[in-house]
Parts: C-alpha cells; sequence; structure tokens
C-alpha cells in the first residue's frame, strides 16, 4: 500500500473513530459522575481502531505524519459535530418564546399578544432579535405549514420585524 493511501486511510478512520465517539457519548445516560466515566471509557474504545491501524501503518513505514493524519481528522471532526451541536441548541432555545406564542394563540389570543409584546420589551434592543424574529417566521412557516392559524401568526411576527427594523436602523 502507497503512502498516501495509507495516510488516506488513517485520515478516514479518524472521521468515522470522531463521529462513532460523539455519537456514543450523547447516548451516555446517569448521574454525572456515570457520565464522566462512560463518556472516557466509549470515547477511548473510539479511539481504538485509529490507533491500531496507525501503529500498524508505522510499523511498516519509518515514524512520521501518521499520527497527525489520524489524530488531525479525528479532533477536526469532533470539533465540527460540538460547533454544530450548539448551534443547533441555540437556534432551538431561541425558539422557545416563539413556541410558547404559538401554542398560547391556539388558546387565548389576547394573552399570546401581551406575551409576545413583553417578551419584545423585555428583549429590548438586543441585535440578535431581528434574528430571532425571522429564525421564528422560517421555523413556523417549515413546520407549522398546514395550521390554519399560521398566517396571523407569521403577519404578526412580521409586523414586529418590520417595527424593530424600522427603530434599528
Amino acid at each position: 500500500m502507497t503512502p498516501p493511501v495509507q495516510y488516506a486511510l488513517l485520515a478516514v478512520v479518524g472521521v468515522l473513530s470522531g463521529l462513532a465517539a460523539q455519537r456514543l457519548s450523547a447516548a451516555v445516560r446517569g448521574s454525572i459522575t456515570t457520565r464522566i466515566i462512560r463518556k472516557s471509557l466509549l470515547e477511548g474504545f473510539a479511539l481504538v481502531p485509529g490507533i491500531a491501524l496507525t501503529s500498524e501503518v508505522l510499523s511498516h513505514r519509518a515514524p512520521g505524519a501518521g499520527p497527525f493524519a489520524f489524530l488531525l481528522p479525528y479532533v477536526a471532526t469532533r470539533l465540527a459535530v460540538y460547533r454544530s451541536i450548539a448551534a443547533r441548541s441555540a437556534r432551538r432555545e431561541a425558539m422557545l418564546p416563539f413556541l410558547h406564542w404559538y401554542q398560547l394563540l391556539a388558546t387565548d389570543a389576547a394573552a399570546a399578544q401581551a406575551f409576545l409584546t413583553s417578551y419584545l420589551i423585555q428583549q429590548g434592543r438586543r441585535a440578535d432579535l431581528l434574528a430571532e424574529l425571522r429564525g421564528a417566521c422560517a421555523d413556523l412557516e417549515a413546520t407549522r405549514r398546514a395550521d390554519p392559524l399560521l398566517p396571523l401568526a407569521l403577519a404578526r411576527l412580521r409586523s414586529e420585524i418590520a417595527r424593530l427594523s424600522v427603530t434599528q436602523v
């Protein structure tokens, strides 16, 4: 096997090990102590194939970039997955007030309007409030397409977007 093929194989195993470690550690449940211990063990097990392959490749070849060909894709995969999960969590957390408002709109329209008004006043002049409102519109359009309440909700959110766009300029 040629060195580029060996390094490509190490890189693929690094990416797969990084994905496996993330999936395995995300499945761990229990107390904080249990999770720390189990996650460490599972991440170690996810590293075993890459370490074994790296040692096999390096035993047939002079040491060089072999460990980096595995560890660099492994670490890059772990960081990319972590950032993706963090971004998804932040978007989901930002949507919670709007989902509550939308559900309240179906049962008590006056309370829903009061909730949204007080939420927007409380958030004040946050720079990302417009982005949150636009995200809420997009999320409602994507997830509540068949709901008859959707046009009313989108109209209210879009009017708030227009109002905030004018006041922030």
